[in-house]
């Protein structure tokens, strides 16, 4: 597996005053800038179990469902053959659109999604927890295991409480599943979305309008990011983009010692 090889830091010191006094001793106020190392290797990044959550509920009609349909669809185009995907819609039930699977043909899973549309009550708890569950059951110890949720965040189906959803986000956590949100358009709940991401050691986004949205012509796997607590390597998809950082970024969450068993249903969660 590649290692990282950070150069060392470089450390700048910039005196406040420009000239000192001869001949005696003085005390001076030095400001220090610690510039950190850069990776002087590239190599293969960890591959990738992901799961996309996608909201099409009535609320994300118009532009809304528009930008999760290209955002979900662009990811796809970015991931490589030894990552797996899988897709989950959800309004009033959940529909899991695309099981599981290693990615072979991107633009055939990109025509699946071509078609969701909008419509119904939003049950966001249960469309995250079908997403946390087809990684959770294809748990990878050497891959990044995480859950992409694309909503407007306005759960009003099935569990709406921020504290439970919160607290089950976090007992994926705990087993090495992580979890993104990304809110789209402009009347979203940025409440739920953000405290979701914190939960799961995650990253939060905000899309306001298409004109944010990557295009397949976005730079894409070029950027290694290091995972601090267990110093793997993995690499940023589209680093001009916040989105799609959501995808790979992790902020230096450690692999827990039951990472290799985790599955949805270990973790106590109810549907």
């Amino acid at each position: 597996m590649f290692s990282p090889a950070p150069t060392s830091p470089r450390v700048e010191l910039l005196p406040l005053k420009p000239a000192l006094p001869v001949g005696r001793s003085s005390d001076v106020i030095i400001l220090a800038r610690i510039h950190p190392g850069v990776d002087t290797e590239r190599g293969p990044r960890l591959p990738l179990n992901l799961s996309l959550v996608l909201d099409r509920s009535g609320s994300m009609q118009g532009t809304p469902i528009d930008m999760a349909r290209k955002a979900a669809q662009t990811a796809i185009r970015a991931l490589q053959p030894q990552d797996r995907v899988s897709v989950v819609t959800f309004d009033t039930v959940v529909r899991p659109l695309i099981p599981p699977q290693l990615v072979r043909d991107p633009e055939a899973l990109c025509r699946k999604i071509e078609g969701v549309t909008a419509s119904g009550t939003t049950a966001l708890h249960a469309g995250w927890l079908q997403g946390a569950t087809h990684v959770a059951e294809h748990h990878d110890v050497q891959a990044l295991n995480r859950v992409l949720l694309l909503s407007d965040g306005q759960a009003n189906e099935g569990e709406t409480r921020q504290s439970v959803i919160t607290a089950q986000v976090r007992s994926l956590t705990e087993r090495d599943v992580t979890t993104s949100t990304v809110g789209l358009g402009q009347d979203y709940q940025e409440d739920l979305m953000r405290a979701m991401a914190d939960a799961g050691d995650g990253n939060y986004e905000h899309i306001e309008d298409a004109a944010r949205l990557p295009t397949s012509n976005s730079r894409g796997m070029a950027t290694p990011r290091q995972r601090t607590a267990s110093m793997r390597t993995f690499t940023s998809v589209w680093p001009c983009f916040p989105f799609v950082r959501s995808m790979m970024n992790s902020r230096g969450r450690a692999c827990g010692s039951k990472a290799s068993t985790a599955r949805a249903t270990s973790a106590g969660l109810g549907g």
